[in-house]
């Protein structure tokens, strides 16, 4: 079973234009095509949601509280249902602990209507290192424009083609997308890059599973000073990058 919203918009009287092509469609044609794939429409909800490769989607009704999760957020967050009680969760994947209250006061704000075109980020974790999910949201309204209905989609870094799965942090190609933005705005900014000395012996000594925790140690590390000021990113082995878009003239971010 699957909850599902079919939002009707009626244009009596009117046509309208398919692209690349002469032929109208009326509201007739619309109408007939909802009716017959309406049997179908639970189905391809779950196909939409089953095709992304890095991404859960929830859909909550606002009214009684109940939220329908995709089955590849059931998967990866070890839910037991697809339907739970909001508030009532519960999931094997913990959220961090500095990131809780973003978590919590990000999903408020998309509730009461606000930063719709913003998304949000926390960490969760996932075996002994924790990964980033960036959510966003949209709302549905009923016929009387009260919220309805609101459909949020989590993004997990950690499968990203730019993002780096040790560290759940953008890679290098992400950075040099943001130098050539940041050249173009001619905007004030600064990098700072890091690096871990002696790593390479860590390495040798412990083995790759021990040095990919403490890459993502590190990268926990840095991403905890730079919250809502800045971006970290990972380069090859173990050197990091942190951009500020916004500096002051006392050096500060």
């Amino acid at each position: 079973d699957i909850i599902y919203i079919r939002v009707h918009t009626e244009t009596v009287g009117k046509q309208k234009k398919v692209p690349g092509g002469d032929m109208s469609i009326n509201t007739y044609d619309e109408q007939k095509f909802w009716e017959e794939v309406d049997i179908l429409f639970p189905d391809i909800v779950k196909a939409i949601t089953s095709l992304a490769k890095k991404s859960y989607i929830s859909i909550t009704n606002l009214r009684n509280g109940v939220t329908w999760w995709s089955e590849k957020a059931m998967e990866y967050f070890g839910m037991q249902e697809n339907y739970t009680i909001r508030g009532q969760e519960k999931s094997k994947r913990s959220i961090h602990p500095d990131d809780l209250e973003d978590f919590r006061r990000g999903f408020r704000e998309r509730v009461a209507g606000k930063n719709m075109d913003e998304p949000w980020e926390y960490r969760v974790r996932d075996g002994s290192t924790y990964i980033r999910i960036s959510a966003r949201a949209k709302m549905l309204n009923d016929k009387d424009g009260k919220p309805f209905v609101i459909v949020i989609r989590y993004n997990n870094y950690s499968i990203s083609d730019e993002v780096d799965a040790t560290t759940g942090l953008h890679t290098e190609p992400a950075l040099d997308r943001e130098i050539m933005e940041f050249l173009e705005e001619s905007g004030q900014g600064a990098l700072l890059k890091i690096g871990l000395d002696q790593f390479s012996h860590i390495n040798v000594m412990y083995g790759a599973a021990f040095s990919d925790k403490i890459l993502n140690c590190a990268a926990q590390e840095l991403l905890r000073p730079v919250k809502g000021k800045g971006y970290v990113y990972r380069l090859s082995g173990a050197k990091f990058v942190i951009s500020f878009k916004k500096v002051y003239q006392s050096g500060t971010a």
